[in-house]
């Protein structure tokens, strides 16, 4: 397998250089396949990461910030497919192997400028994890790696005027609608990089 698939896989599902786990998980993918690796490793990464995975759009929505896929455009398409995918009955891991594959391919708009960042990320960890990072191995530090720290986000709480708009971090943010009246038809939270 190459390692730069190994290494995709890695970014994919934990946003994270994979360092002194490089030619481990590399090994593992060519005797069990890249599928089979992703899906071990989606398996463990709510657990490792500390965050429920449990859904089928967290993990779809964790999968597609971590592969850098954050422009409108792309990402509908992406989480259209993703949805499609996971609904057929197509593994978490199988799912997350070939949107990698995908994106070290040449695949045209609206993905090429991300196919393009993807490949330059994947290369630079490979080349980090199999140099200064090859005795790296926690997690934490193989997400600061790659500037992904992930963890708390920010908390916004809406209003009760008739519209809140409210852009939100890259982190984990709370939007809170708790307060009485406060959720209102044309409230618009998130995280959306154009």
């Amino acid at each position: 397998m190459a390692v730069n698939q190994t290494q995709g896989v890695v970014l994919a599902i934990f946003g994270a250089s994979a360092g002194g786990h490089l030619s481990s998980l590399d090994a593992n993918a060519t005797a069990n396949g890249l599928g089979s690796l992703a899906q071990d490793l989606s398996a463990a990464a709510g657990l490792i990461l500390g965050v429920d995975q449990s859904s089928n759009a967290t993990f779809t929505s964790t999968v597609l910030d971590n592969l850098g896929v954050t422009s409108r455009e792309a990402r509908t398409v992406a989480e259209a497919y993703f949805t499609s995918q996971l609904a057929a009955g197509t593994s978490r891991g199988q799912l997350t192997a070939d949107a990698v594959n995908f994106l070290l391919g040449s695949p045209e708009a609206p993905f090429d400028t991300v196919a393009a960042t993807f490949s330059t990320t994947v290369t630079e960890a490979v080349t980090w994890s199999q140099g200064a990072g090859a005795n790296t191995l926690a997690v934490s530090q193989l997400r600061a790696q790659q500037d992904n720290a992930g963890g708390d986000g920010s908390t916004f709480e809406l209003t009760t005027a008739a519209t809140d708009v409210i852009s939100g971090t890259a982190g984990n943010d709370t939007f809170d609608g708790s307060t009485l009246n406060s959720v209102q038809t044309g409230d618009v939270c998130g995280y959306i990089n154009e």
